[in-house]
């Protein structure tokens, strides 16, 4: 019989994660887009910090968790979906052709009702390791804008609070109003 102490989810608080989305679930191909966005943000600096992929796995978790979904990924499971998509993910980042590629993502997860989670994961990863790089920033204000004209105002003042008011971070990284465009090659 499985120890059930092996089967806990992680349980850290995660900066913004909310637990009380009813009605929803990730499906394999559904896991695979969010995982893909989740790891474009720990790549999106050229850096991988064991911080950013720990943050990575407790987030995914969580987001499982508060989505009452029956198969929650294990750590060591996460970890080999990294390894396995990691030169994948930094071959599009890498040419900084990463806009249609995280375009196609995005459109796969249209339907999901936990938009918001997924946003709030890629934050907790990218200040994870008390740096918000401008490739990070770039590619959460992207996914935000992109997941709703209407509320792309909103999240990205939100965003923008949610960092100009932390004081364990760099103040050169604090201001993600004046990001500029990177070089996507488009």
């Amino acid at each position: 019989m499985l120890n059930q102490s092996l089967r806990k989810p992680l349980l850290t608080p995660i900066y913004g994660i909310r637990t009380d989305v009813e009605g929803a679930h990730m499906d394999p191909i559904d896991k695979h887009h969010v995982y893909t966005l989740l790891c474009a943000v720990i790549l999106a600096d050229d850096r991988v910090l064991d911080v950013e992929l720990e943050t990575f796995i407790n987030v995914t978790t969580n987001i499982q968790v508060a989505l009452n979904d029956r198969n929650i990924d294990t750590p060591e499971s996460l970890q080999r979906w990294f390894d396995f998509n990691l030169v994948r993910i930094s071959s599009f980042l890498l040419r900084k052709q990463w806009r249609p590629h995280i375009t196609e993502h995005l459109n796969a997860l249209n339907h999901i009702g936990y938009k918001w989670h997924v946003i709030q994961a890629m934050k907790s990863i990218a200040i994870s390791d008390n740096e918000f790089h401008r490739s990070e920033v770039d590619l959460v204000k992207f996914v935000i804008a992109h997941w709703g004209e209407e509320q792309a105002d909103y999240l990205a003042l939100d965003l923008q609070d949610d960092f100009s008011n932390r004081t364990d971070l760099d103040p050169s990284i604090r201001d993600i109003s004046a990001s500029r465009r990177p070089d996507d090659g488009t």
